[in-house]
């Protein structure tokens, strides 16, 4: 073999070689065109599918404010056509020249008792008439049958409070325990009686609180109870020409 065909095979060996790799990398860039191609695809075909469903509701939501607008608009139709019952001034009442100018039930910060009111007595269960006194300082109840007993180791009372309803005369009997016992001279007598004196839950109009009442005799008076100053210090004031400004007389309700 001659040195020429040498160099010739050698030279066409090489370049079967060279071709060879450069086959292997056009296939290789091809796989990868492909790859990255399908990878595109994939990605374009979410995107349209995520348009399509995007279109899809605002559509949708085209629909529903089309239907809210014909709504308003036939509601605003019926609004336009719809004539409104005339309606007619109330007549003012004419000036009655013997009315009397009615005295406030309170003032700023008081309110404001009559000369007698009703007073609900919770230990009794009853409602009775009292005179609103604001000569006398301690309030007291007319108290018959009173009769001294022991009650867990502490001194009680009972005593009944006699008293004319509108149909007859009630006597309610009631208990309780004794607070303290006190000395009161009446304007009459300069002899000074002793007292017993009990608490008991009271309601006056919107005055709702314990209190304080010595038990005495009341027989030979109109009223069986005496609200004195100690009830409604600081809370109220008294109208003397008035009654039952916060109570309801008996037989009225």
């Amino acid at each position: 073999m001659t040195r020429v065909t040498r160099l010739l095979l050698i030279t066409a060996l090489c370049s079967g070689c060279s071709y060879q790799h450069a086959m292997q990398e056009h296939i290789d860039t091809n796989n990868s065109v492909a790859a990255k191609t399908e990878t595109i695809q994939a990605d374009i075909a979410r995107l349209e599918t995520g348009l399509q469903q995007q279109q899809e509701q605002f559509q949708a939501i085209r629909a529903q404010l089309a239907q809210i607008t014909e709504g308003i608009s036939q509601q605003q139709s019926q609004l336009h056509h719809h004539t409104p019952f005339p309606v007619e001034a109330a007549a003012e009442p004419a000036p009655d020249s013997q009315t009397i100018a009615q005295v406030p039930s309170r003032t700023a910060d008081k309110i404001v008792l009559g000369g007698r009111e009703s007073i609900f007595i919770h230990a009794a269960n009853e409602e009775f008439v009292a005179r609103i006194d604001t000569g006398a300082e301690v309030s007291s109840i007319h108290a018959t049958n009173i009769e001294l007993f022991e009650r867990d180791g502490k001194e009680w009372v009972r005593f009944s409070i006699d008293h004319e309803t509108v149909n007859e005369i009630r006597h309610s009997v009631v208990e309780r325990p004794i607070k303290r016992q006190t000395r009161i001279r009446q304007a009459n007598s300069d002899e000074a009686q002793e007292r017993f004196v009990v608490s008991m839950l009271t309601r006056l109009g919107e005055i709702e609180q314990h209190a304080e009442f010595s038990l005495t005799d009341r027989s030979q008076l109109k009223n069986p109870i005496l609200i004195g100053r100690d009830y409604f210090i600081d809370i109220a004031i008294v109208d003397v020409s008035r009654e039952f400004i916060q109570s309801s007389a008996p037989g009225t309700d």
